[in-house]
């Protein structure tokens, strides 16, 4: 059954658009990719419209990206050839395709794709690069019909550098006591961008607003303008916050001692610049910090020992609500590696991972940072398919930079893992997924260097998402290299501290959820990540609760902020709670840690695979909705923890079912509760036969993702690219 629902007529239609395709999908069960290999195929517009006129209304994945690619093979838009739209997602789908196909803007086209600038100003920022002239026009017709898109106009403005704001329209801005936080923030960005030194100095008192985010952007100001006066910084460094404390710091230690170590500038060695907008790498396990920042941190410090690179840069951005009192602008983690952290004051959630709001911010303040701290890297390395990595790739073509970005399928596997799940989501989150399907689009064209996740192995599935990286007339298609991520294997902490460590992790009274000495002996359930519903720790919680399980494992749950949780975090706390609040038989049986430091964390569990009683194995759960590759599953896996894993994402690449671990469906803790009762309960699987399965999950990391060994393989790729600059 295909998922994208067409109609009977439309039968003719497709089998024609088939019949001259070059599509190989004999391989492939994923209809989103089909579907995106069939549009790729089309480069006519009545074909399309064709299209859109058979599928059904509900049909919001199809239907969006058919949109996209009607806008990207339209060779010319004005007033009169732009379609009309009912909706404002429709218009932001066409826009998205009119920014890929780099079409020309005439008269009034720009004007009919959107009535609000704020909407899509990303997207107008990248057409803007392409069409300045037009944009410009139009912005300047939008301050005039509509004064609530002034902070919009400004933003955009700022961003480009258009002198649409005279020095006068910018004092009015700082003088209204009934402008907006954002509209101060956004004229005071704008005053320091374009060059208005004077106005700046003559506004000393912002520096003493009660909107911190005020003070931030004016100091920002002032630093960009090297107007930057260090009295002021130590007269108010006392009243601010931490992050604006640590940014003043910062800039004071930069003026007398300016940064060398991270300048490729003029010099004949690699620094390597790498962006995590998703949490703090050396947060793990809180808020959206995840698996990728101890990947990151653990390359960064592999790379400089087996290569030419000199140092490595990873950069973040944290809002300023979350920034620790021990936090820092700079922050070495390792000789060559050191973490750059943007504050962003916005306080605009990340959109379900697309930072779109945040995009101008993030763009600015690292453009100054950049400059400020005196980084100027020769490669820049992108992961992650969202604004604010678009913002990043900005910065990176304006320093000059080699851009590399790793391609994943994300969110290309999950927008057809089921039958249905094109018509399951409303246009507004159809919209956000295919935003994130663009910018990954926008990005393999943008980028030097291409990198796949996962081996050769997974080159077939990746390219049937992406039509480019196949297609012979594309020069994107001799860019995608295939390299794997790993863990560092190995013990990790001292045999003799392990009984230690688990008694102070595990049995600590202090602790809400902990385990019963009495039931020391049990073997146990682990997983570890941050806490969100994809993640899924309430699901594996109400299937162990529910299942014979409890009686025989103990569960042990590591991540989340425990003291201060995230709104997201919360939610799923309280999900946890709500389980274990009518489940007294299980005090005792669970624990919950919160995020700890990865080399805690790899240490308990060797502590649990030394102290495991004889006969018994210790279980690995990842109960996902989906894994795109699942670096916690490895580290537990290089431990000797039996893997079970999500069946959709990108696991099935290194856990082959019943081999070397078990991928089970996760959709829901039922499903959950049955996978595991069929693995630990019902198939009479001797405790001998998951230890060998479990052996061999071992070494299948040792042996294929040993990141000690892929960290020389990354370096001669970025010592290649390198190179080739020359």
């Amino acid at each position: 059954m295909a998922v994208f629902q067409l109609g009977e007529s439309f039968k003719v239609v497709l089998s024609e658009i088939i019949r001259h395709a070059e599509i190989i999908t004999s391989n492939n069960r994923n209809y989103f990719a089909f579907f995106r290999n069939v549009l790729h195929q089309i480069k006519e517009s009545a074909l399309l419209l064709d299209l859109l006129g058979k599928l059904e209304d509900n049909d919001h994945i199809g239907r969006l990206s058919a949109l996209t690619r009607l806008g990207e093979i339209t060779d010319e838009l004005d007033g009169s050839s732009c379609p009309v739209f009912s909706e404002e997602e429709e218009k932001g789908a066409f826009l998205r395709g009119v920014i890929l196909g780099e079409c020309p803007l005439r008269g009034k086209g720009i004007s009919e794709m959107s009535a609000d600038l704020s909407s899509n100003l990303p997207l107008y920022h990248l057409l803007a690069m392409l069409d300045g002239p037009s944009v410009e026009a139009f912005t300047r017709e939008r301050i005039i019909l509509d004064s609530h898109c002034t902070a919009s106009a400004l933003r955009l403005s700022t961003l480009l550098g258009w002198h649409l704001f005279s020095e006068e329209d910018i004092q009015r801005v700082l003088e209204n006591g009934e402008s907006s936080g954002l509209l101060l923030r956004t004229a005071i960005d704008y005053a320091g961008e374009i060059g208005f030194k004077d106005l700046l100095k003559c506004n000393r008192r912002l520096a003493k607003h009660e909107d911190c985010s005020v003070i931030y952007s004016y100091l920002d100001a002032l630093a960009y303008s090297e107007e930057l006066d260090v009295s002021l910084l130590a007269e108010i460094h006392g009243s601010l916050p931490p992050a604006m404390k640590s940014l003043v710091e910062a800039l004071i230690s930069s003026r007398d001692n300016p940064l060398s170590e991270f300048s490729a500038a003029g010099a004949d060695r690699i620094i390597l610049a790498q962006t995590v907008f998703h949490g703090d790498p050396s947060q793990a396990g809180k808020g959206s910090a995840g698996g990728v920042g101890t990947l990151l941190s653990a390359l960064a410090g592999e790379l400089p020992s087996s290569s030419s690179i000199h140092g490595v840069c990873t950069i973040t951005a944290v809002p300023t609500r979350y920034w620790g009192n021990d936090m820092k602008t700079f922050e070495r983690l390792s000789p060559d590696h050191t973490v750059m952290r943007i504050p962003v004051c916005s306080d605009q959630a990340s959109e379900q991972g697309l930072f779109g709001k945040l995009y101008p911010e993030i763009l600015l303040r690292l453009r100054h940072s950049m400059k400020f701290f005196n980084v100027r890297p020769n490669i820049f390395h992108l992961r992650y398919a969202d604004f604010a990595t678009l913002a990043a790739s900005k910065i990176a073509r304006e320093t000059g930079a080699k851009i590399v970005f790793t391609v994943t399928p994300d969110p290309h596997r999950r927008l057809s893992s089921g039958v249905n799940t094109h018509t399951d989501l409303s246009i507004e989150k159809a919209s956000k997924e295919l935003t994130k399907v663009f910018i990954s689009d926008w990005l393999i064209r943008l980028s030097d260097g291409l990198i796949g996740i996962g081996g050769e192995h997974s080159r077939a599935e990746l390219e049937s998402f992406f039509p480019e990286l196949s297609d012979r007339n594309s020069i994107t298609g001799k860019k995608l290299v295939m390299l794997p991520e790993g863990v560092i294997p190995g013990e990790f902490c001292p045999l003799i501290n392990r009984t230690t460590e688990v008694e102070r992790l595990l049995f600590d009274s202090k602790r809400r959820y902990r385990l019963s000495v009495e039931r020391r002996n049990r073997p146990a359930i682990l997983t570890v990540g941050r806490l969100n519903n994809l993640k899924g720790q309430h699901r594996l919680v109400q299937a162990w609760a529910k299942s014979q399980l409890s009686r025989l494992f103990n569960l042990i749950l590591i991540g989340g902020d425990l003291e201060s949780p995230s709104d997201e975090e919360q939610e799923v706390l309280s999900e946890i709670h709500s389980v274990l609040l009518n489940s007294s038989n299980l005090d005792g049986a669970f624990c919950h840690l919160p995020a700890l430091e990865n080399r805690t964390v790899r240490c308990l569990q060797n502590a649990l695979a030394s102290t495991l009683a004889p006969g018994n194995v210790n279980i690995y759960v990842a109960p996902s909705l989906k894994e795109e590759f699942g670096l916690a599953i490895l580290e537990a896996m290089s431990a000797g923890f039996l893997a079970i894993a999500p069946e959709v994402g990108g696991v099935s690449t290194y856990i082959k079912n019943e081999t070397n671990g078990f991928l089970i469906n996760t959709a829901t803790s039922e499903t959950i509760q049955k996978g595991l009762e069929h693995i630990l309960l019902e198939r009479n699987y001797r405790s001998e036969d998951l230890r060998k399965i479990a052996g061999r999950g071992m070494k299948t990391v040792l042996n294929e993702y040993n990141l000690k060994r892929i960290a020389r393989r990354y370096a001669q790729y970025y010592t290649g690219l390198f190179a080739s600059a020359k």
